[in-house]
């Protein structure tokens, strides 16, 4: 899993969210704060993904670390 895949999940996600969230008769301003609340939370999300990835990619790290002291 790499940036382009959180990216794509992100961008589907904004698309689905979008479609949700906007009223059939939207006005600007409706696009407007529509927009900010869906990029807002796909942001959000994206960034809990990639600290999730991170804090698993550690784990590997950590278990290498102790087996050398174990040794």
């Amino acid at each position: 899993v790499g940036v382009s895949g959180i990216t794509t999940v992100g961008l589907r996600r904004m698309q689905i969210l979008s479609k949700q969230l906007m009223p059939p008769d939207a006005s600007m301003a409706d696009i407007g704060r529509v927009g900010i609340e869906v990029a807002e939370r796909v942001i959000t999300d994206n960034f809990w993904i990639a600290a999730v990835i991170a804090a698993l990619a550690l784990l590997p790290a950590v278990f290498l670390r102790w087996g050398i002291k174990g040794e």
